[in-house]
């Protein structure tokens, strides 16, 4: 057959095939005897290629099952991936940020999730920041605050003895931070004035840090005097005891 613009093309029978020769006389594509069809360039369609199931020619066992199970070795999406199953991983395979380096995955015993930043928590997507969960640096760990100041503080010591409320260990508990209010039951402007145990500062002796225990509908404490009853001393050091 004769294209009078680009060439002539033939078609053959030959080796249990045929098909169309190219300009070369290459097998341009053919039909084995078997009923496959093989081209080894390009194969389009003006609509559609329809099949059950898709191999990769050169390792069989990668392929694309529409209705089925799919086999990738690498899946790249360059927009949106939905999915109304689980998405499921092995071992300790998880979500992993190509740009940034962050991992979120199982541990190898099945127990935990782990990662290895702290979260960031917002109201909605890209909004307003509201706190930080799991945060560490070299004053400690814990979480902060919306506007990235401690909140709680596990400590940098790994036996967990220690628990700092709204500050960390780089500072001190007589100016580094003040008005701390550790609440029980509520947290409204009546609480915060009225009821609750915490720090403020008042200029006697040095403006610093006064502990105070407030409770508008009353204190009680009681001890049992086999054990020491309720005492006093006059430093923090509970030296010399005055009541």
């Amino acid at each position: 057959m004769t294209d009078t613009d680009e060439g002539t093309r033939r078609i053959h029978c030959n080796s249990n095939r045929i098909g169309f020769l190219n300009d070369s006389n290459g097998w341009g594509s053919y039909c084995s005897d078997n009923g496959d069809w093989t081209t080894d360039t390009i194969s389009y369609a003006g609509a559609s290629h329809r099949s059950p199931i898709f191999y990769d020619s050169n390792n069989t066992g990668y392929y694309v099952d529409p209705a089925g199970t799919t086999n990738l070795n690498l899946f790249v999406s360059n927009g949106a991936a939905y999915f109304y199953d689980w998405v499921r991983t092995y071992g300790e395979e998880g979500l992993y940020s190509q740009s940034y380096g962050q991992h979120f995955y199982p541990d190898s015993g099945g127990f935990y999730w782990e990662m290895d930043g702290p979260l960031r928590h917002r109201d909605g997507y890209e909004g307003t920041i509201i706190g930080y969960s799991f945060y560490h640096d070299g004053a400690g760990k814990g979480h902060l605050s919306a506007s990235g100041s401690w909140w709680l503080n596990q400590g940098i010591d790994e036996n967990g003895a220690q628990l700092v409320i709204g500050g960390g260990y780089d500072g001190n508990s007589y100016n580094s931070n003040t008005s701390r209010r550790l609440m029980f039951g509520s947290g409204s402007t009546d609480s915060r004035d009225n009821y609750y145990i915490g720090t403020n500062l008042e200029n006697y002796g040095g403006n610093y840090n006064k502990l105070d225990l407030r409770w508008h509908t009353g204190i009680r404490m009681g001890a049992q005097p086999g054990y020491g009853g309720i005492r006093f001393y006059d430093t923090e050091d509970l030296g010399t005891q005055v009541f």
